[in-house]
């Protein structure tokens, strides 16, 4: 499912995936970022308007998008994203956006149960949070590595006690080892965004 609509600078055709109307899009004919418009039409990957998404009120720019209401339609790919190379900014941007959603969930549900395990405990959630609204805010590459720096710690810790209880330790390695992962698609996506993706938006 996909997002269509016309650039306002050039008025050629854009194609988008995971960004939602009111953010920008990056136009490839003239380079320019243009904001994906609140009436974008909506349509499927074949081409033709949904029944349930069709508005006659609403005219269609260009047939070929997809409803950003269809959770379902867009959970595969969406969960896919995080394992495929980056190819466009959506891409990129949405990786940004997952990681950083994900550490600023985790530190505040951790914050809960800081005062009962500890002044570390609460010195790594509250980091956490500070680097993942940075993310979100400003894309920063750095609040990414020290992400990674992070719950590669972390990770490091949660073996540690793996070896030491066995199987009741399992489930916090693993999620350690996912956070660890978003964090290095993370580093990768604000490299890009602040590199290729810049030069071409520029």
């Amino acid at each position: 499912m996909e997002h269509r609509f016309r650039c306002v600078h050039c008025h050629a055709e854009l194609v988008v995936r995971f960004l939602k109307p009111g953010e920008e899009a990056l136009c490839q004919s003239c380079g320019k970022l243009t904001v994906v418009p609140a009436s974008v039409a909506l349509t499927d990957a074949e081409g033709s308007v949904p029944s349930s998404q069709a508005d006659p009120a609403i005219p269609t720019l260009v047939g070929n998008a997809g409803s950003s209401d269809s959770r379902s339609s867009l959970r595969p790919g969406r969960m896919l994203m995080s394992f495929t190379p980056i190819k466009d900014r959506e891409h990129a941007l949405a990786l940004v956006r997952d990681c950083g959603w994900c550490a600023v969930i985790l530190s505040a549900s951790a914050l809960l149960y800081a005062p009962r395990l500890g002044p570390l405990w609460f010195l790594d959630a509250a980091a956490c949070l500070a680097l993942g609204g940075a993310l979100l805010r400003w894309r920063a590459s750095w609040a990414a590595q020290l992400l990674l720096a992070v719950w590669g710690v972390n990770l490091a810790i949660a073996i540690r006690f793996w070896l030491l209880l066995g199987p009741p330790a399992t489930r916090i390695v693993m999620t350690d080892a996912l956070f660890l992962w978003g964090a290095v698609r993370a580093v990768e996506a604000t490299h890009k965004l602040n590199t290729r993706f810049a030069v071409m938006s520029g």
